[in-house]
């Protein structure tokens, strides 16, 4: 991130009320000029946390960041040069192990990714990882607060599509690393048998999620 061909970058950092040592590594930067570091009294949780940083932020367009990606030095360049009239652009990603090492794989081998206008294909699933996209600042209004239990990023790439369609830069900009715990399981493992509370949870949890699609659909 540090090391991005273009210039003009404000970092946002927000501290979950971090007890696992990020606070020390985080004040090594509280005097680097690119850097504004918050240091929340209280457990936020990952959405609110999320939410508080966003709007923190000066710049016209906001990337972020998440635990397991390493941004590749023309990831801003290139995303803010393909953003164009669109309010969120996203890249491709080169899969990687704990030690950064290539997995040689691409996550465009693993989805289908391009330019997309239309909602529908996100009532299945999500193409649009959050360590890979950029959007407009005008995007905010019309997606916060994020609605319970969604992942920020399929919200954020539902509700841009849903206004002005999303670009894809068709090119690896990060290093996305997998290991045991990785939020996000990438590489679909074989199916499993689950209880049946489980797989009820899940429906109604779709249900909620189609609920939202139809509801916030553009005209």
């Amino acid at each position: 991130m540090l090391q991005q061909t273009y210039a003009n970058v404000e970092i946002i950092v927000s501290d979950d009320h971090s007890v696992d040592g990020t606070k020390e590594i985080l004040q090594q930067y509280d005097n680097d000029p690119r850097f504004r570091i918050s240091y929340q009294t209280e457990n936020l949780g990952a959405i609110r946390n999320f939410e508080y940083a966003i709007h923190q932020a000066n710049g016209e367009y906001i990337a972020f960041c998440d635990q397991d990606d390493i941004w590749l030095p023309e990831k801003i360049e290139k995303l803010y040069n393909a953003i164009g009239d669109h309010w969120l652009v996203y890249s491709d990603s080169i899969l990687v192990d704990e030690g950064g090492q290539s997995l040689q794989k691409n996550l465009s081998q693993l989805r289908r990714f391009k330019d997309v206008t239309d909602t529908r294909g996100f009532i299945f699933s999500n193409v649009v990882w959050g360590h890979a996209m950029m959007v407009n600042k005008q995007l905010l209004p019309h997606v916060l607060p994020i609605p319970a239990a969604i992942p920020h990023d399929i919200w954020l790439a539902f509700k841009a599509t849903a206004l002005t369609g999303i670009k894809y830069r068709d090119e690896p900009l990060t290093l996305y690393r997998q290991h045991a715990g990785t939020v996000t399981t990438t590489i679909a493992k074989n199916s499993v048998t689950r209880p049946h509370e489980t797989r009820y949870r899940d429906f109604e949890e779709k249900l909620y999620w189609i609920g939202l699609l139809r509801d916030k659909e553009k005209k």
